[in-house]
């Protein structure tokens, strides 16, 4: 009778453990639902401003809804806020939305941010931005001042990041991103570690995004956890046809937490949010 009940103690513990490794796989590859909390104007805001975000909170098999904290309101209504959502690419930011109303919300384009490098884990007293920066971010984007319309981009308020209404195929990005890979010099094998994240698409079908991998493995030997690898970082506008221009079509991003200014040209160089010729 006691062995019956030890092999029967045995089964459920199996059982339990098999359960559990299921439930987390089920975890670890679900997709994210969107986000729900109060703020879904600045969430808005954010993924419409930040390169290489992903709308959520990823880390190891963490899938959670980013981090957006309410820091200050002006006399006008405009918001102050942080938001992070663990990324290499503004890593952890300082917006400023200028207003919201049920459908839209409303902010200065470029400009409406700041970021940095962030180790939430060893930083969470550590001040990531100076008063002089709070400061300068603030003046860019009028506070305290009325309320100024003809400044204003809007987007609709979601709580999920869209996906790109134009698909562009596997091999455009895989050429593209040997092609970057080359321009680095790249010496090893020809399986990098590349990837691309979708962020924007203009009212007339181009779409932007960020993409990253190794660009170089100094020592031609492969790439290997004992090799010297160097990574590429760059922003790509592909046309509403799917196509692009080597020459000016790809932005190599230099600093991962201040671009503003070089994207604010890069659209421009590429006509962004202008008729197509």
């Amino acid at each position: 009778m006691m062995k019956k009940f030890v092999i029967a103690g045995i089964m459920i513990s199996i059982v339990m453990t098999i359960f559990v490794i299921v439930l987390f796989f089920i975890y670890l590859f679900e997709d994210y639902d969107g986000y729900e909390k109060e703020y879904k104007d600045l969430y808005t805001e954010a993924i419409y401003s930040l390169l290489g975000n992903r709308g959520y909170f990823l880390e190891g098999e963490i899938l959670d809804d980013p981090e957006i904290i309410v820091i200050e309101e002006d006399n006008y209504g405009r918001i102050l806020y942080a938001y992070y959502e663990s990324n290499h690419v503004s890593s952890y930011s300082y917006l400023i939305a200028q207003k919201s109303d049920d459908i839209y919300v409303y902010f200065y384009p470029n400009y409406n941010f700041i970021s940095a490098a962030y180790d939430y884990d060893k930083a969470t007293t550590q001040t990531i931005f100076t008063t002089d920066e709070i400061n300068q971010l603030k003046t860019q984007n009028d506070w305290n001042l009325p309320l100024d319309d003809s400044k204003m981009i809007h987007f609709e308020i979601t709580s999920l990041k869209e996906k790109p209404k134009s698909k562009i195929s596997k091999d455009t990005f895989e050429i593209l991103l040997k092609s970057l890979a080359q321009k680095s010099n790249y010496l090893g094998d020809d399986d990098l570690y590349r990837y691309s994240e979708y962020f924007l698409t203009d009212d007339y079908g181009r779409t932007m995004y960020y993409v990253y991998g190794i660009g170089r493995d100094m020592l031609g030997e492969g790439v290997s956890p004992d090799s010297l690898i160097q990574y590429f970082h760059a922003v790509i506008i592909f046309q509403s046809d799917g196509s692009y221009n080597l020459y000016h079509s790809i932005m190599e991003l230099t600093d991962l937490q201040v671009y503003q200014s070089e994207l604010q040209a890069f659209k421009i160089l590429n006509n962004w949010n202008l008729p197509n010729e």
